[in-house]
């Protein structure tokens, strides 16, 4: 499965990176080689929302796209 990690409004570092592989890897072992898992890093500017870390995960199938989010005031506990 390739892993591709992006990041709006800020930056993705190595860690991120490792922490999302380590994170996904039990996806990994189940699904095909072609599969594509697209996670998308962000920060909401907006001060008034208090769950401003948001990770978005999607995964590209065959025939079938999954979709995930969720956020939370760290963005390691987005992640997980």
């Amino acid at each position: 499965m390739r892993i591709e990690v992006k990041g709006r409004n800020l930056p993705v570092t190595d860690e991120l990176r490792e922490h999302v592989a380590k994170r996904f890897d039990k996806i990994a072992r189940q699904v095909s080689e072609l599969a594509e898992l697209e996670v998308e890093l962000l920060e909401e500017r907006n001060p008034r929302v208090a769950d401003s870390q948001v990770a978005e995960a999607t995964l590209h199938l065959k025939g079938v796209t999954l979709r995930a989010r969720d956020a939370s005031p760290d963005l390691v506990h987005s992640i997980n």
